[in-house]
């Protein structure tokens, strides 16, 4: 029996030991591991500081250019309105009725610089027609693109085993 009290004895004694040399090595890196917490928590206000820094100064390009492009809008409207135009509005407007017959007009028609040339803009319910303001030529015309899906949309085809098939592009 001395034997097996001698056996416990030296296991308890070699537990204790063991759980004594964890917690001191617990208890030692702890400190180290809140001063990591910090130098984080230091770098993570740092990025963020930089990241709002960042914001500002893209936020204040883009004001910039906006104000440019702005400025740049103005000054082609400001030119359209000082051109003279050899056709009148109620001509474009019979322009894009020969074009669009169906089509409803939703405003007058306006003066625009189209691609760099002066243009009526007749806006449409199926779409915008552009008509060249001092020809009368026809510049684009946004409805046709309308009335060619709706027609495009579906169709039918036979293949070459004679079966009958649906296209859908939806």
């Amino acid at each position: 029996m001395n034997q097996k009290l001698t056996i416990v004895l030296a296991a308890s004694i070699t537990a204790f030991v063991l759980i004594l040399t964890g917690a001191i090595i617990s208890w030692s890196t702890q400190p180290a591991s809140a001063a990591g917490a910090a130098q984080v928590a230091d770098v993570y206000a740092q990025r963020e500081t930089e990241y709002q820094s960042r914001l500002e100064e893209a936020n204040a390009a883009l004001e910039q250019a906006y104000a440019q492009q702005s400025a740049s809008v103005q000054a082609q409207a400001d030119s359209a309105a000082s051109l003279q135009a050899a056709v009148t509005p109620e001509q474009a407007l019979q322009v894009a009725a020969l074009r669009a017959p169906t089509a409803q007009l939703l405003k007058s028609p306006e003066l625009v610089l189209f691609q760099g040339t002066l243009a009526y803009e007749v806006s449409l319910d199926k779409g915008m027609i552009y008509v060249d303001a001092n020809t009368g030529a026809l510049l684009y015309d946004g409805t046709a693109q309308v009335q060619n899906t709706s027609q495009a949309r579906s169709y039918d085809h036979d293949d070459d085993y004679g079966e009958h098939e649906r296209y859908d592009d939806d």
